[in-house]
């Protein structure tokens, strides 16, 4: 293998003598340069000179000290109370009893609602009067039933679809069967089998 290169760090030095080319040499050298010098304020003679003169003369002079004073009292107008002082208190109003109305409660009453598609004419034109009693907690919910209509609008039978294990309920929603028993439908209803709801609502 050949022997490693080695590189060699070498610089020249030229000395001239002082005077004014050698002066010109200097600035010119320094100017195209790497590395140009700049302007130093602090080196230049006359700068200097002028800041002696200036700590000089600061150094002749007092500090200055300025002299505090005492704020002036604030008189100003006196505050006002919005009320007199006293005891606060809330003055009591009259209680006015009016004589209520007494009312009295209506009686639930049945609509009938088709499920099944039927002609108007065909739809019940007036209905039975239910002469049951229906406890109030049955109003919230609807009751469905599956009717078979007979020749002449009659219904034939009713099946109720709403199971309930309430002994009292299952009464109640035989009696709605027996009513829908007695209602008649127009002359147009087909024999078969129709359905329709049961809701309660309050008699006007």
């Amino acid at each position: 293998m050949p022997p490693p290169r080695i590189i060699e760090r070498h610089a020249g030095i030229v000395m001239l003598p002082e005077g004014t080319e050698s002066q010109s040499w200097a600035i010119s050298v320094d100017e195209q340069g790497p590395f140009p010098s700049k302007y130093d304020i602090f080196r230049d003679p006359s700068m200097t000179a002028i800041g002696k003169s200036l700590t000089d003369q600061q150094m002749d002079r007092a500090p200055y000290r300025p002299e505090l004073r005492e704020l002036p009292v604030e008189t100003g107008v006196p505050s006002v109370p919005a009320s007199l002082r006293g005891e606060r208190f809330f003055p009591e109003e009259p209680v006015i009893q009016t004589p209520g109305v007494p009312t009295m409660a209506k009686p639930l009453g049945l609509v009938m609602i088709p499920l099944s598609s039927l002609p108007k004419d065909a739809w019940p034109s007036t209905f039975p009067d239910y002469l049951g009693q229906i406890p109030p907690a049955m109003a919230a919910k609807t009751w469905r039933f599956m009717l078979e209509l007979g020749e002449g609008g009659r219904v034939v039978q009713q099946l109720p679809i709403d199971a309930t294990d309430d002994a009292a309920v299952a009464v109640v929603i035989r009696s709605f069967g027996d009513w829908l028993g007695h209602v008649k439908f127009g002359p147009s209803a087909k024999p078969g089998w129709i359905g329709v709801e049961i809701a309660l609502t309050r008699a006007q």
